[in-house]
């Protein structure tokens, strides 16, 4: 019997909690995450792979309350980033911050809402997720296949959605989160996609979305780009 594993539900018992999540990572999550071409940064610790020029991440972090065998949480965040699109938005938004970023969240802030996406199967299984994975609290086994399949089954799929620009738009849009509402009509404006852009606008305008805000740097950015949409020739 591996030292490590002294009990079946218990991963490496006894570790510090950092090392313990650390192997339970190293040894459980990253095979089957490097079968998929996602690569193992260790120093992070964060697994990356590359598709369609956009950056994919699933990085994990640990709570501040971990005590050995007592709490041994941990929490992951999922993103997507493009340098094609940071270099686009300096190039045709040069007094802008615009950013890398297309697409990121927690598991717990997922919306409680089926988004009628591809592949979509099914909420993150919260038998063994409140915010926090907690190997002191859970069937460690079980934990991992769970974890695995929400990343195989929810979060993969979301991540590929965002990879792709006419695919990120839809995934934007489903999310409802209206302060990106500047990097969708990108998303349609990087592909020349004017129709798809200029169909965005006009139901941003009927629905008086803008007119809610008070951020004035997300309504310079979305100004810039109704402009640019209303210009196009």
């Amino acid at each position: 019997m591996n030292v490590f594993e002294s009990k079946m539900n218990e991963l490496y018992s006894g570790l510090k909690p950092k090392e313990r999540i650390d192997k339970v990572i190293f040894d459980k999550v990253k095979p089957p995450l490097e079968e998929l071409g996602f690569k193992y940064l260790k120093s992070e610790p964060s697994f990356k792979r590359s598709v369609n020029n956009f950056i994919q991440e699933i990085s994990f972090s640990t709570s501040k309350w971990n005590e050995t065998d007592e709490h041994v949480a941990f929490d992951l965040y999922i993103e997507v980033v493009s340098k094609e699109y940071d270099e686009w938005c300096k190039l045709n938004y040069p007094d802008q911050v615009n950013g890398n970023r297309i697409f990121g969240f927690r598991p717990q802030n997922l919306p409680e809402k089926s988004w009628k996406l591809p592949n979509w199967s099914h909420f993150w299984d919260n038998r063994f997720y409140n915010g926090w994975y907690n190997l002191a609290e859970h069937d460690n086994k079980d934990l991992i296949e769970s974890l695995l399949n929400d990343l195989h089954t929810i979060a993969i799929p979301l991540m590929d959605a965002a990879s792709e620009w006419s695919s990120a738009a839809k995934l934007l849009r489903a999310y409802q989160d209206w302060t990106v509402l500047p990097l969708i009509m990108d998303c349609y404006l990087i592909e020349d996609k004017i129709e798809d852009a200029k169909e965005l606008l006009d139901w941003v305008q009927r629905q008086e979305i803008v007119a809610k805000w008070q951020n004035n740097r997300i309504i310079e950015r979305f100004e810039s780009r109704r402009d640019r949409i209303e210009n196009w020739s």
